[in-house]
């Protein structure tokens, strides 16, 4: 929190009410849709190194597969599925947006 309020003192604005960022994080991240109708569900985790997904059919509500990829997503990034490619902007070690294109493998 310090270094928030230090940053917010350089810019000249106030410090930001902490009382207003919840206490829990919501336990569902994401949830997207691919091209064949498939759920793809991000829980919230404080994993920084991978996403992990739980597909599920669209139609039956089975879950089909869990999904880990090796990089991190952004919470306000989401994938472009298609077919076996998958399509996303990563944060890669620097925080640094990346544009990756991942073959999903079975």
């Amino acid at each position: 929190i310090t270094p928030i309020r230090n940053a917010f003192g350089r810019m000249g604005l106030p410090a930001p009410d902490f009382g207003l960022i919840p206490q829990v994080k919501p336990a569902l991240q994401a949830i997207d849709v691919d091209d064949s109708g498939r759920l793809w569900v991000r829980a919230t985790t404080n994993d920084t190194t991978r996403t992990v997904f739980d597909v599920w059919d669209g139609s039956t509500g089975k879950q089909l597969a869990m999904v880990t990829a090796p990089w991190r997503i952004g919470s306000a990034w989401r994938p472009l599925i298609r077919g076996d490619t998958m399509h996303t902007v990563v944060l890669n070690e620097n925080d640094v947006p990346v544009v990756v294109r991942a073959v999903i493998r079975k």
